[in-house]
């Protein structure tokens, strides 16, 4: 699973495969990317893997990719490609408790303030 979404065309290939899967085939694919969720949402092509099972909208699926990430949004949203999957954890519809736990993540007083100099363009430890 992780070496076919991390491909540059594997990743549209497994979007497609979960799309006609089978509901126990789709469930298996969803619960791998969701245990893997961490390495592909850091890999150029692998975050949109993420993504895409974050947008088809399944509550359990997108709460193991939330649960997933957990402890790691700070950095996450650091990164240029996982930055995008923390943008689409935020946007995710019914799941209020979640979004808590990723904002209460990024509004740490130490982390708010790294990612605040970064955006500000400068580098942390300067």
């Amino acid at each position: 699973c992780v070496e076919v979404a991390t491909h540059r065309h594997g990743c549209c290939v497994l979007q497609r495969c979960i799309d006609f899967a089978t509901p126990p085939q789709k469930q298996a694919l969803i619960a791998e990317i969701s245990k893997q969720a961490l390495s592909l949402a850091q890999d150029a092509f692998g975050n949109y893997v993420v993504q895409y099972v974050l947008e088809l909208g399944h509550l359990e699926a997108c709460q193991a990719i939330v649960n997933s990430l957990r402890g790691n949004f700070a950095t996450l949203s650091l990164q240029k490609f996982s930055s995008n999957v923390v943008e689409r954890c935020l946007k995710l519809g019914g799941m209020e408790l979640e979004k808590d736990w990723i904002v209460r993540e990024l509004a740490d007083a130490v982390t708010l303030s790294r990612l605040l100099q970064v955006r500000a363009g400068r580098h942390p430890t300067s």
